[in-house]
């Protein structure tokens, strides 16, 4: 466990939210710092910083986070990265489809992943050094973990040990 990388990242994810919650754009955090934060990892090394933005904010967040000091990179039709000396934050982009319901797609737009409609709350439900930041729903990223990894042996294998973890913290809130 590395402690000060993991409040140096914990920095980074304020000062992120922050930059955001200026602009009135809503992000979520997932990946691994949104579980450890709802209390379904140990605390130790969360690996990658990813937040999910909606389509319509993207331009927006490319322009706020280059004014912060980021770089942006790996710019994808459903994904970007901004990148400040040694962090790498992940951007996912949501869309709305037809049918009012909040959907992520792989690069090439011939698959998508329909995300329960409470995965995305209102509420900032963390707080990482002293900033309130919204997350993605416990139950939501479980799921996800689930789908995304039904076709992809290796993601399947990196997910397992955290994924038991997760189940138990969204068997307790319901």
């Amino acid at each position: 466990m590395d402690v000060k990388r993991s409040a140096r990242q914990a920095s980074v994810i304020a000062k992120v939210s922050e930059l955001l919650d200026v602009a009135n754009v809503r992000a979520w955090l997932g990946g691994r710092w949104a579980q450890e934060g709802q209390g379904g990892l140990d605390h130790g090394d969360q690996g990658e910083i990813v937040f999910y933005i909606f389509a319509e904010d993207a331009p927006q967040v490319r322009i706020i986070l280059t004014e912060g000091g980021f770089d942006i990179v790996d710019c994808m039709p459903n994904s970007f990265a901004a990148v400040r000396g040694r962090f790498y934050i992940g951007f996912t982009i949501l869309w709305v489809d037809e049918h009012d319901q909040v959907v992520t797609y792989d690069d090439r737009f011939d698959h998508g992943y329909h995300w329960p409609r409470d995965a995305f709350p209102e509420e900032k439900a963390l707080l990482l050094k002293g900033v309130a930041v919204r997350a993605v729903g416990a139950a939501a990223w479980r799921d996800n973990l689930l789908a995304v990894g039904k076709g992809n042996a290796r993601m399947r294998q990196k997910q397992s040990k955290d994924f038991s973890r997760l189940k138990s913290l969204v068997h307790d809130r319901m």
